[in-house]
């Protein structure tokens, strides 16, 4: 079901209060991360949402991946490979949030795929970010839900997809709180793609949570795997062929309206 005006005024209400704290956090969490030397120590300004100077926008339209991690960032290259494919010389950008994942991820990249450290989730830098590079499309990975990078995106009518989402039943928990809720639900629904990662053996929970949130405003997916290994980089990348020629259908529609 819709949530009500009630619920729908919350959610606009809690985000424009997590707005608020964002901006005036950031400044003070990325000082504390490079003195933590959980930064780039020259790279650290495109946290800000700046670009780097080496790489200059390409042109329009442009699709955008983010990946808060190695993992994640692992698990998205063989979807970045399969669309640049689909759309040879699309332009590409590719970000992630940690040092670590950079330093596999930028030589894992296919040729001419930009990749930029994401911008923290407050406002200046989600702005800014979005302001130069312009992008047509975010394609989010898993659980990288943060509200100003979506409501930013939704807001100036760029589609955002989340692949291979999944969500603990600890999470699950926390969102359905009264107080999360009316936000949770106000964020989802700006998104136009779910694509839940699903097991045979198990995870009811990623789907009941997906279908109650999501399925009165998303295109949703469900898709299967059939192994029973643990969440690893390498699975994840095993596990993302069994739904790239779905995502090709979405996909194709997608750069058709794009070009």
């Amino acid at each position: 079901m819709r949530p009500t005006r009630a619920a729908s005024r919350g959610g606009w209400a809690l985000y424009e209060l997590y707005r608020t704290t964002s901006r005036v956090a950031a400044p003070a969490v990325l000082l504390w991360r490079r003195l933590q030397g959980l930064e780039h120590p020259t790279r650290w300004p495109e946290r800000l949402g700046r670009p780097s100077a080496a790489r200059p926008r390409p042109g329009s339209p442009l699709v955008w991946f983010h990946a808060v991690s190695l993992g994640e960032g692992m698990a998205a290259l063989p979807i970045v490979r399969h669309c640049v494919r689909l759309r040879p010389g699309l332009p590409v950008l590719f970000t992630t949030t940690t040092l670590s994942s950079s330093e596999v991820i930028m030589d894992l990249l296919p040729d001419g795929v930009i990749y930029q450290f994401a911008p923290l989730d407050c406002p200046t830098a989600i702005d800014s970010f979005i302001g130069y590079w312009k992008p047509s499309l975010v394609l989010l990975l898993e659980s990288e839900l943060w509200p100003n990078l979506i409501m930013s995106a939704a807001a100036k009518g760029i589609a955002v997809a989340l692949l291979n989402a999944r969500i603990s039943l600890k999470s699950f928990n926390h969102w359905s709180m009264p107080l999360m809720f009316p936000l949770v639900s106000l964020m989802l629904s700006k998104l136009s793609l779910v694509v839940p990662l699903v097991s045979t053996h198990g995870n009811a929970d990623v789907i009941f949570m997906y279908i109650y949130y999501c399925c009165h405003y998303s295109f949703l997916i469900i898709t299967e795997y059939y192994s029973s290994c643990s969440f690893s980089a390498a699975t994840y990348t095993t596990r993302n062929h069994t739904f790239c020629w779905r995502f090709k259908i979405w996909y194709t529609q997608v750069l058709s309206s794009l070009s």
